[in-house]
């Protein structure tokens, strides 16, 4: 948690996206409330427009027009909410996945220039989180069983002043962020013995 800004500071919090269970696991591991940004799928069922409006999530269209959830989220972070944000724009495993050298959009960097503009820069916070994906499973959920999860934090990356906004920077911003992300990736598999299960 060392790189976690102090709260009542915004970030968006770039989470690398391995199951359904990633903001359970991750809000509850970091112990902070986050507006997560969910896609607009999730609002087409009552049962969970209803879970995802009492979340706090910021509807996302990622196949139509996606500037009515950039701007909300551009709104919470200007009352200094931390927003997070899956940059792969959906789950991904194997070569797919960023920690594996998948690509990342360009969402968070554009958000992130965005919101830093005339006020206090909004830095992205990449994170691994691994182990949600066993959830699917009954195993976890008997009782006397116990599981596993992991995550990693790394630095926040802070938006550049003298990029000129438009395609290129958000390309090297998300080039950056994708190598964060699988630096973060790496530590985890030096500092912790992961079976090979969690592994994308």
């Amino acid at each position: 948690r060392q790189h976690l800004p102090p709260r009542g500071e915004p970030y968006l919090l770039a989470i690398a996206h391995v199951s359904h269970y990633d903001p359970v696991v991750v809000g509850t591991l970091l112990r902070r409330k986050l507006d997560y940004m969910a896609r607009a799928e999730f609002y087409e069922t009552p049962i969970a427009r209803w879970f995802v409006e009492q979340a706090g999530c910021i509807r996302i269209d990622r196949t139509g027009p996606a500037l009515p959830g950039i701007r909300e989220a551009l709104r919470r972070l200007a009352k200094r909410r931390p927003v997070a944000i899956f940059p792969e724009g959906e789950i991904m495993s194997g070569a797919d996945s960023v920690r594996n050298g998948g690509p990342v959009k360009g969402g968070a960097g554009l958000i992130s220039r965005r919101a830093s503009r005339g006020g206090a820069a909004v830095p992205i916070l990449p994170c691994v989180v691994l182990g949600g994906d066993q959830f699917r499973r009954v195993l976890p959920w008997l009782p006397l069983r116990t599981g596993q999860l992991w995550i990693g934090l790394g630095e926040p990356i802070w938006p550049a002043d003298d990029a000129r906004p438009g395609r290129a920077s958000r390309a090297s911003a998300s080039a950056e962020l994708g190598d964060a992300m699988r630096d973060v990736y790496q530590q985890m598999q030096e500092q912790f013995d992961l079976p090979a299960e969690v592994k994308p």
